[in-house]
């Protein structure tokens, strides 16, 4: 894919990097995010969610790359996680739904 022809740039950045290396500016991750909630909040930006697919399994992958190859998806395909097993509460988001249910107790 050429950029340059289409004046485009990359720009990334690990968006946990500040607080793993417990860097000075580690706040400034925090206010960053919460000017960024606030502008989702006032539907000044939106998403770029196209299709969520459901729980990550073959069947999902499948689709989700043949959707991609096929070059005519726009927006981003997710796949929300994997699906739990019977009688076993899906570890990350039990973890998730303690902590949520914790903060709004407080």
């Amino acid at each position: 894919m050429k950029l340059k022809s289409k004046a485009a740039a990359v720009h990334m950045e690990f968006m946990f990097a500040r607080s793993m290396y417990e860097t000075p500016d580690m706040i400034q991750q925090h206010m960053i995010l919460t000017d960024v909630a606030g502008l989702v909040d006032e539907g000044l930006i939106r998403t770029t969610l196209g299709e969520d697919y459901g729980p990550i399994n073959a069947a999902n992958l499948r689709r989700a790359h043949a959707a991609i190859e096929g070059g005519r998806t726009i927006g981003k395909i997710v796949l929300t996680g994997f699906p739990e097993l019977p009688g076993e509460e899906n570890e990350v988001e039990g973890a998730i739904g303690k902590e949520l249910a914790q903060l709004r107790s407080e």
